[in-house]
């Protein structure tokens, strides 16, 4: 991810929700958190053949739902319900 890309997203939020705390420092804050609990968790998931799907949620809430919609789908026929 682009700096400008971490200093657009939470000045948007800010500006919508109000959020004076989303801002680079906090994005940023947020990533190293990630990298350092959630990382071992998906590589665990993964090794334990657990499927673990990826979605690109930089696109608009509809393109994500889209995402989710179409995994769903492909996980429906791989899960008896």
């Amino acid at each position: 991810m682009t700096r400008a890309a971490l200093d657009a997203s939470p000045h948007r939020r800010a500006t919508i929700e109000g959020r004076a705390d989303d801002n680079f420092e906090t994005a940023t804050n947020r990533i190293k958190t990630f990298q350092r609990e959630g990382a071992p968790t998906l590589a665990w998931l993964r090794d334990a053949k657990v499927p673990v799907v990826e979605l690109d949620a930089s696109g608009t809430p509809a393109d994500v739902w889209e995402q989710l919609l179409a995994v769903g789908r492909l996980m429906r026929s791989a899960v008896a319900l």
